[in-house]
């Protein structure tokens, strides 16, 4: 599954989308609606990276166009490849 497909559903609870910037200073000056995106409480619906907890570790997921990529931001990595499947 596509993260873009199950992390924006509103049923995962504690995902929060990272918002990629597209200025030097980190805003853009313009809310996701302005820019022409499609936003919720969970972020954009193009979003490709959200960080969240996965039992007692945080992850960050990245989807990209042939893939889905993670790592493990804290907590221990052994073990997390299989939970995700």
């Amino acid at each position: 599954l596509r993260p873009s497909a199950t992390l924006t559903t509103g049923q995962c609870f504690n995902w929060i989308a990272v918002e990629q910037s597209s200025s030097d200073d980190g805003s853009t000056g313009m809310t996701p609606d302005q820019k022409g995106q499609s936003s919720s409480a969970w972020g954009t619906h193009n979003a490709t990276e959200w960080v969240g907890p996965l039992e007692d570790r945080v992850l960050s997921i990245r989807e990209t166009p042939h893939t889905t990529l993670f790592r493990v931001l804290h907590g221990q990595a052994e073990g997390v490849e299989e939970r995700l499947r």
